[in-house]
């Protein structure tokens, strides 16, 4: 679960070299924003996930050059969806959503100077709060009063605010150079399989250097944030305070996912033996199934489609048998399948081996080959289900449901099973499987019980393929991909 820290690196400093030639920053909130028009061509919003810090330089340098267009325009800032990055280039760019600002639902206007001031203030103020930039707790703000001060005195002029940020952020940067700086901590390390033993890594870049975030080596978890699937473990009730999973996110917020398992690759990193992960992750795949299953009806009302259960023993096949797999598995009830699978995925859970697919990729690039296999292994899934469909007498299997209808067995006919299909983020999720001794591992695709589903195999078919297209431009898979197979 570890996030990232928005920063800007001290002039001088090279770049880590996963940065160049990708469009480096993302937004990293776990749901799109609503009531907000879409971000500006080339931008991305400055969106972060709930384990993601902002360093003071960071935001000092995002405020000054928001002050800068300030002074341009007479617009006012009343949303933090307003501050836009240029989604491209090695260097932070601010762009303000000034001449849109009709569009958004919350849109605001100053009615005068000092108040068009004091929302822009308030807007960095909840920036500083929502990026931790003095740290988690309270007491770390001390750290950086002069940041805090500055966003909290009161001035007049949008030139007074600026002329008082520009004080503060020479003790960062003595240049007082703000817009030459480039990117630092938001790196997204390239993963890739090993060509030459069956194992998937972080790549390693044809040239340059790269900083201990992207350290090339072998992946032995995935625990990147945002992470909808922790969010579901911390909604549950734990024995103690402190089996919290936001509890375990580490004060110096930079462990590299090398450490998260220790070199025997079945010992769980537990922070001096005091993280019980077997008790608090025992039924979390299960309880996620549940909760996500509104997530895929909600995208199913978006697309025009409808929404059906998909058998259990379909939602993921591993390439190394569990042992819990019985003779005839296909076959079994949905009860007995869903014991089994779900037993299965705990125990990848506790090792933080299973991510959401959507959320993967907020804080990893994947390489085009790997996409491919995990198309690949999606569309089975939707095939096998498709024989499991009609060798079961199809226990738990429900009617066809119009979006945002609930569901009537009366009304609806029983929908045909080649309509399925894997056409959202809600639905796609990765497992980092190893074999028994730990020397091979392979990423294997994951889906929940609950799935789309189209008018007719044709249209599903395209719908799937949209979906894979959509994640090759989100993975960067199709960004320049200079590594080391």
């Amino acid at each position: 679960m570890t996030g990232v820290t928005f920063d800007v690196a001290p002039l001088g400093e090279e770049i880590c070299a996963s940065l160049v030639s990708v469009r480096p920053v993302v937004d990293r909130r776990s749901e799109a924003p609503g009531g907000v028009p879409p971000a500006m061509p080339n931008c991305v919003r400055l969106g972060l996930d709930k384990h993601d810090k902002v360093s003071p330089k960071f935001l000092l340098t995002v405020a000054l050059q928001t002050a800068d267009q300030l002074l341009e325009n007479n617009g006012t800032l009343f949303s933090r969806d307003q501050i836009q990055l240029l989604s491209q280039g090695e260097r932070p760019t601010v762009r303000l959503d000034l001449e849109g600002a009709d569009k958004y639902d919350d849109a605001k206007t100053a009615a005068d100077e000092p108040e068009r001031v004091k929302m822009a203030q308030g807007i960095f103020l909840r920036l500083f709060k929502d990026g931790r930039v003095g740290g988690e707790f309270k007491s770390s703000r001390d750290e950086h009063l002069d940041v805090l001060a500055v966003l909290e005195k009161p001035v007049v002029t949008v030139s007074d605010f600026r002329q008082a940020l520009v004080k503060v952020y020479s003790a960062y940067e003595p240049s007082g150079d703000y817009v030459s700086g480039v990117w630092k901590g938001i790196c997204r390390p390239m993963l890739m399989g090993n060509y030459q033993i069956p194992q998937v890594k972080v790549g390693s870049p044809y040239e340059g250097k790269v900083c201990p975030r992207c350290d090339p080596g072998p992946l032995v978890s995935l625990p990147a944030a945002p992470s909808s699937l922790m969010d579901t473990i911390s909604s549950r009730r734990c024995d103690s305070l402190y089996n919290s999973p936001d509890k375990f996110v580490p004060d110096n917020h930079s462990i590299p996912v090398n450490e998260w398992i220790m070199p025997n690759f079945n010992k769980v990193y537990t922070m001096d033996g005091e993280w019980p992960v077997l008790g608090v992750v025992n039924g979390a795949w299960g309880a996620h199934a549940d909760r996500v299953s509104k997530a895929v009806q909600d995208e199913a009302d978006k697309q025009g489609v409808v929404c059906t259960p998909f058998p259990w023993q379909c939602t993921w096949k591993p390439s190394t048998p569990s042992g819990r797999r019985p003779d005839g598995f296909l076959e079994l009830s949905q009860k007995d399948a869903a014991a089994i699978v779900q037993a299965e995925m705990d125990e990848h859970i506790k090792y933080w081996r299973v991510a959401n697919l959507g959320d993967l990729i907020k804080s990893y690039r994947l390489t085009p080959q790997l996409v491919q296999e995990l198309e690949i292994q999606a569309e089975q899934l939707v095939k096998d289900a498709r024989v499991a469909e009609r060798i079961t007498d199809k226990d738990g299997h429900a009617e066809r449901r119009a979006p945002n209808q609930p569901r009537d067995a009366t009304k609806y006919r029983k929908p045909s099973n080649d309509g399925w299909y894997i056409g959202s983020y809600a639905q796609a999720y990765v497992v980092l499987e190893y074999n028994e001794d730990g020397t091979a591992s392979e990423m294997r695709f994951a889906t929940v019980p609950t799935c789309l589903n189209a008018e007719s195999g044709a249209e599903a078919a395209n719908r799937q393929r949209d979906f894979w297209v959509q994640v090759r431009i989100d993975a960067a898979s199709q960004d320049k991909i200079d590594y080391w197979s």
